[in-house]
């Protein structure tokens, strides 16, 4: 194969190129192309722009392990998180993660456990049996509640209202049917952007010097007096910018895997009857304790089959920050390459009646035999999600915390339809019903 040929992609109308019908929903065409062209799919983005649709588990380690120093995340990461570990490359994010790194080890986690537990007993005190809710804003508000807890030390995220504005407006900011246009095109999402930024700066700054002096095992304090190899500490504007990347990434991914979680029981009733068997027998009158959270053997087969069927992080980005080739194709810097673990986790290759939501299907051996990458809800080689430890943890404790309490139901629209920006977010509006147990 020639190494300047193009792979087989989609025809795109000129200066647009296939974006508009991508914006409009990428995670059927994605799933379309990649039937009809390959695990290579070339992708007209407009104006210029090349994107590259990779979908094999070879590939994801090719580019995430194998190559990785070849590769960058992209200028849009790069325009939100700025240089957090989220965004940055090179000896500076190596050095910004072995720095961070401490924060999240299994221990001072495993500290936060009753930070989670009462946030979530906070939130569902103000529930009342028969009332609908919108439970993805509840899961939002509950997961941003906790980060503002576990790494500011605060005990009421109102107070700071920059903090919620800022976060809805990455999310609108990075939705698909906002990157039809370039960022500095004054759509409603990008202004909305914009103006809370200087607002988040400003708070975060007042958050940094107020933890300054507090000798306390937040995440921000760690970070505070964490040291590099050659004595450097990060300065406030550093510091910002990893709460940044930390408070988005670290609330918005595991609220929508509580939404889906708790849409996917509303759906399937023996799954439902047996989560609430496990919880009723394991946490019972107790509530969950240190000791009994490793014992929800299926609710963990839960996590597990939500991440898979819904994972909110469902594709990872990259640039060349070079000329690249992969299976004979070359491609230039600065390309566009999506590498979709959404269409991974919903492969027949690798799993059976892969639409189905089978929490039982992670009973036996399916995980040792799957393809390395095949399952990959947190990313992959080393920029794999920092806070993975974290949000599992939160699932562990939220999701049975809750049900204990309280049945969910399902009453919006059907069937459910996303919008693929950072996170995969419900175009739906997620109302349930709740009915008290």
């Amino acid at each position: 194969m020639s190494g300047n040929q193009t792979p087989p992609g989609p025809s795109g109308l000129p200066l647009v190129g296939s974006m508009p019908k991508y914006g409009l929903n990428p995670f059927e065409y994605r799933k379309e192309w990649a039937e009809e062209y390959g695990d290579i799919v070339y992708v007209d983005g407009g104006l210029g722009r090349d994107g590259y649709i990779l979908s094999s588990p070879e590939l994801f380690e090719k580019v995430l392990v194998e190559d990785d120093e070849k590769y960058q995340r992209p200028r849009e990461f790069r325009e939100v998180f700025r240089e957090g570990i989220g965004a940055s490359e090179g000896e500076f994010w190596r050095q910004q993660r072995e720095m961070i790194q401490p924060a999240f080890y299994p221990q001072r986690i495993k500290s936060y456990a009753e930070e989670m537990k009462t946030a979530t007993e906070e939130l569902i005190e103000g529930w009342s049996d028969g009332e609908t809710l919108d439970i993805e804003a509840e899961m939002k508000a509950l997961t941003l509640d906790v980060f503002a807890r576990t790494a500011f030390g605060i005990d009421d995220v109102a107070d700071y209202p920059a903090i919620k504005e800022a976060c809805e407006a990455i999310s609108d900011k990075t939705a698909a049917s906002n990157q039809v246009f370039p960022s500095w095109f004054p759509t409603p999402a990008n202004r909305r952007y914009e103006k809370t930024q200087e607002k988040l700066n400003d708070t975060l700054d007042r958050i940094i010097r107020e933890r300054a002096d507090e000798d306390d095992d937040t995440l921000l304090s760690v970070m505070i007096d964490a040291e590099a190899d050659d004595g450097h500490q990060m300065s406030t504007e550093t510091l910002r910018n990893e709460m940044i990347t930390l408070m988005f990434a670290g609330h918005e991914t595991t609220a929508l895997a509580l939404t889906y979680a708790f849409h996917l029981l509303s759906n399937n009733e023996n799954e439902r009857e047996q989560f609430f068997a496990e919880v009723d027998e394991v946490v019972g009158d107790e509530g969950i304790t240190p000791t009994n959270v490793r014992n929800l053997d299926y609710t963990n087969k839960i996590i597990k089959e939500t991440l898979r069927l819904r994972a909110p992080g469902h594709t990872v980005f990259r640039q060349p920050q070079e000329p690249v080739t992969i299976n004979g194709y070359e491609i230039s810097d600065g390309a566009a390459i999506f590498l979709p673990i959404w269409l991974l986790h919903h492969d027949e290759q690798y799993y059976d009646d892969p639409m189905a939501f089978r929490p039982e299907r992670w009973d036996g051996t399916l995980e040792r035999e799957l393809p390395k990458y095949a399952y990959a809800p947190f990313g992959a080689g080393p920029h794999r999600c920092i806070g993975e430890r974290f949000g599992k943890m939160e699932l562990r404790i939220m999701l049975p915390t809750i049900a204990r309490e309280f049945e969910l139901d399902y009453v919006g629209e059907e069937p459910l339809e996303f919008e693929a920006g950072l996170a995969a977010e419900p175009k739906n509006e997620m109302l349930m019903d709740v009915t008290a147990r």
